[in-house]
């Protein structure tokens, strides 16, 4: 697959979305800071292809973009008493545009020394060594890093701001991908919460998160694949999970992708379309046959730029696209990153379902994911074939 430099869009009401969860935390924690301070933490526990992860990363260059009265017009505060002039909705954006942003992948946790069952002293060290890293600094060493916080909150925050050079006023995001890498850990270490054992380090997790957010400007966002609808509820007591919808793209962000990306400093669009073949026509091609997921929107471009580049005679047309997506070759490369990620689930028989189900909302034909049919009993055979069938109802020809 050919890569390009990808143009982020149709995200504008995403984007305010999260500013809007963002003020609402900050009024919380200036009104309401008691023992039942409940802090809303956006939260995307989506599936390959969804673009959370492109959207964690880049989250403040996308306000950054937006007017501060596009932002304003949804910023109404959903709590109803406390004196709300504490926080101005100016100087909220103002702050928010100037904000550091911190990326942590959690698939990178690891028991640390010198409390290896410690999970928030293994959350700390990562957090921590992500920003050294992300400064240009040697990774701290873990033994004297530990006796210097001592797992103290505020000693924390007052060491990361130190070590990204902010101030404390400064407001800091930190954007948490990967989450669904912490059901792997459940057996690492000493959770205070074993009632829902599968759960339980999630219960662990938005705690610390909650003691996190205690403390001035600091904001939250949580990406990931996991069991997102049973662990908001279950933490529910805990931290308010509020989902960030990252719908698909529609068809005018598809045209708008193509015409803002580019190869080489050339638009995508002038690359494969033509006088022949129009942009809104190849526009609706591409939703029809991704369903405006944008991962797989981006891996069927890339395969097209190929067709493109090696052959200098190539010309797309509406026949060329159809016999370009109806080849094996291209469907299992345009889906394989999603299917290499079903193969780290849990293999259990309702997992699979839920994979099942997954598989058909992405269009996902079992023949691209052939190598699991090992992992399913004979009782459950019958699901493949009863899914594909669904994903007809979606396309008449599924990637």
């Amino acid at each position: 697959m050919r890569r390009y430099d990808v143009a982020i869009v149709g995200r504008e009401k995403d984007i305010c979305l999260v500013t809007k969860h963002f003020y609402d935390l900050e009024v919380r924690r200036k009104n309401f800071l008691d023992s039942s301070f409940q802090p809303p933490v956006c939260f995307a526990p989506y599936f390959y292809g969804s673009g959370k992860t492109v959207f964690v990363k880049t989250f403040l260059d996308l306000a950054k973009g937006l007017d501060d009265d596009i932002l304003g017009k949804h910023i109404v505060s959903d709590t109803s008493t406390g004196p709300f002039s504490a926080v101005s909705k100016k100087s909220f954006l103002s702050k928010t545009k100037e904000a550091k942003l911190l990326y942590v992948s959690l698939s990178n946790l690891k028991p640390m020394l010198p409390e290896e069952r410690s999970f928030k002293w293994a959350l700390y060290y990562l957090f921590l060594k992500t920003a050294f890293l992300e400064m240009g600094l040697p990774e701290p060493e873990p033994l004297a890093l530990f006796q210097e916080l001592n797992l103290r909150t505020e000693v924390f925050v007052e060491k990361i701001r130190s070590v990204l050079g902010i101030s404390p006023d400064r407001y800091l995001l930190f954007s948490f991908d990967e989450v669904g890498f912490l059901t792997l850990l459940v057996d690492t270490f000493s959770l205070r919460d074993t009632s829902h054992y599968q759960l339980a380090i999630y219960h662990d997790f938005f705690r610390i998160i909650r003691e996190l957010c205690v403390q001035p400007c600091l904001f939250f966002m949580v990406a990931g694949r996991c069991q997102g609808v049973s662990i908001k509820y279950s933490v529910a007591s805990i931290v308010e999970l509020r989902l960030i919808p990252l719908s698909p793209l529609e068809q005018k962000s598809i045209k708008e992708h193509l015409e803002k990306s580019s190869l080489n400093t050339v638009s995508i669009s002038c690359i494969l379309c033509s006088k022949r073949f129009l942009k809104v026509q190849f526009a609706s091609l591409l939703f029809e046959y991704t369903g405006g997921v944008p991962g797989i929107l981006v891996h069927l471009i890339g395969e097209l730029l190929d067709c493109a580049l090696e052959n200098p005679h190539f010309l797309l047309t509406t026949k060329k696209f159809l016999s370009i997506v109806s080849r094996r070759d291209i469907a299992i490369r345009c889906v394989f990153p999603g299917v290499k990620r079903f193969r780290n689930l849990n293999q259990e028989r309702e997992s699979w379902m839920a994979t099942l189900i997954a598989c058909a909302l992405f269009h996902i034909r079992f023949e691209t994911c052939e190598s699991n049919r090992e992992h399913t009993d004979s009782a459950a055979t019958p699901m493949l074939d009863v899914v594909t069938d669904i994903i007809g109802l979606y396309h008449r020809f599924p990637i």
